[in-house]
């Protein structure tokens, strides 16, 4: 499948009932919502603004427990750091959660692999790269 179709299966996912998980409002204190929408290998989860409650950040992450091929080597690309491994952000998506443009939203997540296809182009080799090299 790659990470274009896992970020396609995403998006998909998007269905009103996630839409209805997307926009709700943070409850109390709580500033982070883990696996609002998630798949096998990708999932995403919501951190609130704190200076303008009526947006909301959503970040489309890996799963490291991911099967696809192409999710596990962008995985592997950010293996650097404290969290080597985990979480790896693929995008970020800010949106007003009471004004939720839902085409927007789901193109967002499916063109991101764009975005991963740049990072490669600007230097940063996938690991297929790496071991090619070798």
């Amino acid at each position: 499948m790659g990470l274009k179709g896992s970020l396609k299966s995403l998006a998909e996912g998007i269905t009103p009932k996630a839409i209805a998980k997307l926009t709700a409002e943070f409850p109390g204190n709580v500033t982070t919502k883990n696996n609002v929408v998630k798949t096998v290998n990708l999932r995403i989860d919501l951190h609130k603004h704190m200076t303008q409650p009526d947006w909301t950040t959503a970040k489309v992450q890996a799963n490291t427990q991911a099967t696809d091929q192409g999710v596990k080597e962008f995985i592997k690309k950010g293996n650097k750091g404290s969290h080597s491994g985990t979480h790896k952000t693929i995008i970020e998506i800010p949106f007003n959660r009471r004004n939720f443009d839902e085409n927007n939203f789901k193109s967002t997540i499916e063109q991101a692999y764009k975005a991963c296809n740049a990072d490669d182009d600007n230097g940063e080799e996938s690991s297929k790269g790496k071991k090619d090299k070798k």
